[in-house]
């Protein structure tokens, strides 16, 4: 493993999922016993990012996504996406507003 470091601003967890998704060899990978296993670490203190990755990583596709990174952007929120969706399908079942916050917790 090695690390790499860089000084940008940035959204360190669209900056991670951008990596993920533009250098295959920085996903987890699934061991032995099923389980996935994290190959990179992603640190980061204000604008000083530094990364973990394994050894033969492509630098020059990191560095790519490094700098077209746009730290102003906010990743959607999975989550409240989801509860959405669900609170419409429970209201089409005739759920009122306070039985679907009971149940959504």
């Amino acid at each position: 493993m090695k690390q790499l470091r860089f000084s940008i601003a940035n959204n360190l967890s669209a900056l991670h999922d951008e990596i993920l998704a533009a250098v295959p060899s920085t996903r987890p990978v699934v061991n032995g016993q099923g389980e996935n296993v994290a190959v990179m670490l992603v640190q980061a203190k204000g604008n000083d990012i530094s990364l973990t990755v394994p050894d033969d990583v492509d630098e020059a596709a990191i560095q790519a996504v490094v700098d077209a990174h746009d730290a102003s952007v906010v990743q959607r929120d999975l989550k409240a996406e989801a509860r959405a969706t669900g609170a419409t399908k429970l209201k089409a079942l005739g759920l009122t507003d306070d039985e679907i916050a009971a149940l959504q917790g």
